[in-house]
């Protein structure tokens, strides 16, 4: 008979390629499925247990793999959305809350280079922690275009997660 550590070995390397497949399919950047599938499986290990019938370890994985995929996207839509919602004029101390990680920044360089030159300078000022009103005063907009402008780079960073 088996130990629990060999059977979980086991169930890994059956389906292993499975999860991969299908976190391939849904991740756009090349190291994201890797670190999915071992999230999955560390997940996996610690309920592993609770698993009942070794037929449906197949089904139980994909539900925890996705359960993996909602929480890295929840994840990384919070660090985004902390850079982008950070007003510094609402925080006593002026500091943002959120660290944002290098790759957020890269991301948001990304986007804001499609956008044209009005348009991310506007952003790039707000980013900066200045208000909407002062946005407006130094490119020579009113303060709802700013505003505008703004909710529409937050909805394209959110079509691009």
């Amino acid at each position: 008979m088996m130990n629990k550590e060999q059977r979980f070995t086991k169930m890994v390397l059956r389906y292993e390629d499975d999860l991969l497949s299908w976190a391939r399919f849904n991740f756009k950047n090349p190291p994201a499925p890797e670190d999915l599938v071992q999230d999955t499986f560390l997940r996996a290990w610690r309920f592993f247990d609770q698993l009942e019938d070794p037929e449906k370890a197949k089904p139980w994985l994909i539900t925890i793999l996705r359960r993996e995929y909602a929480r890295h996207w929840e994840l990384a839509w919070n660090r985004i959305e902390g850079i982008i919602y950070c007003d510094p004029v609402d925080i006593p101390d002026g500091k943002c809350k959120f660290e944002p990680k290098q790759d957020d920044h890269i991301f948001l360089e990304e986007i804001l280079t499609q956008c044209s030159p009005t348009f991310s300078t506007t952003v790039e000022l707000r980013l900066l922690g200045h208000g909407h009103e002062e946005v407006g005063e130094i490119i020579g907009v009113p303060k709802n275009t700013v505003g505008v402008r703004f909710k529409r780079f937050r909805d394209k960073v959110r079509n691009e997660l």
